[in-house]
């Protein structure tokens, strides 16, 4: 079966980190639409309901490899269960996409905790509070470089909530305006894991988004920064392969995983992205799983990376 895939033209990124997708181990952060706006292109994420969608079970022949026939369900769709509830962010002009994507997984897992213990849902956190507080040990160009510092933050000083340092997309700033909140206002983490693209396994993969959303980084070539509508995204062009092979530099860039499922045969992962809500379908996309029939190519996915709360 052939993988659909969309490729409409989006308005163009201004700025794109400089290092690429195999010379830095850390760097992550790509920049965002030409649009201005901060605010203005929120909407909360629709689940993308699709024709095609038959339910499976294990002993169906289509059921997808990856997925073990212990579970009931080869789907899962963290949006549909109301775990993210915030609007869908456009990051802007600069490479920031690591900040808002971390603290939605952030917000996620303790979003989980609290659905399972029967608590209120936790605050959305302040991506901004991240970009301002690691501007000069990180991230000096808005993009991650240093990944231990970032985590340090995370684990010692923690992030406020979104009232109190709101997004703006600006990476001058020096540290945040607001007063010091006290510590139990504070969310932190325990850690901050990541795997390695040379240890991604899909079928693990599957194991871990089954219990929480998590970061993923993707080469971020023109055909996924302008990826557009409904389909799957089954990776870069041949042409864009040919000039990567030939020396382009290519970011990385971060998106939340959100779910994986399955429609007319296609085995997918759901991501939302931080382009707004032209980008994709309402700002989520569908990205090809390696076990879908007919694709031969290893895991999209670069790296991935997941709070422990």
């Amino acid at each position: 079966m052939t993988t659909p895939s969309s490729h409409v033209s989006l308005p163009t990124i201004d700025k794109v980190d400089t290092e690429s997708s195999s010379s830095s181990d850390d760097a992550v952060g790509a920049g965002g639409s030409s649009s201005s706006s901060k605010k203005g292109n929120k909407k909360k994420g629709s689940s993308n309901k699709t024709t095609g969608k038959v339910r499976l079970t294990p002993t169906d022949p289509g059921w997808p490899k990856d997925v073990p026939d212990t579970f009931q369900t080869c789907e899962k769709d963290w949006i549909e269960e109301d775990i993210i509830f915030r609007e869908v962010v456009d990051q802007g002009e600069f490479p920031v996409c690591w900040s808002i994507t971390l603290t939605e997984s952030i917000e996620a897992a303790y979003n989980v905790k609290a659905k399972k213990e029967g608590r209120q849902k936790h605050p959305n956190l302040s991506a901004q509070h991240l970009i301002n507080n690691t501007r000069k040990i990180a991230c000096t160009d808005g993009g991650m470089r240093r990944f231990d510092e970032v985590t340090q933050f995370l684990v010692k000083e923690g992030l406020v909530t979104e009232d109190l340092c709101e997004f703006t997309g600006s990476i001058n700033e020096d540290g945040c305006a607001h007063p010091t909140p006290d510590a139990e206002n504070v969310t932190k983490i325990k850690d901050l894991k990541q795997i390695k693209k040379e240890q991604i396994n899909e079928k693990d993969l599957i194991l871990l988004v089954d219990k929480r959303p998590v970061m993923v980084q993707m080469e971020l070539f023109e055909s996924l920064a302008n990826f557009k509508g409904d389909g799957v995204y089954s990776g870069p062009t041949q042409k864009e392969i040919r000039q990567k092979a030939a020396g382009k530099k290519v970011a990385l860039h971060a998106l939340l995983l959100v779910g994986f499922c399955t429609i007319d045969g296609v085995h997918y992962w759901k991501v939302r992205n931080s382009f707004g809500t032209r980008w994709g379908n309402n700002g989520y996309g569908k990205i090809i799983r390696q076990c879908s029939p007919g694709n031969n190519n290893p895991s999209l996915f670069v790296k991935i990376r997941y709070p422990e709360v």
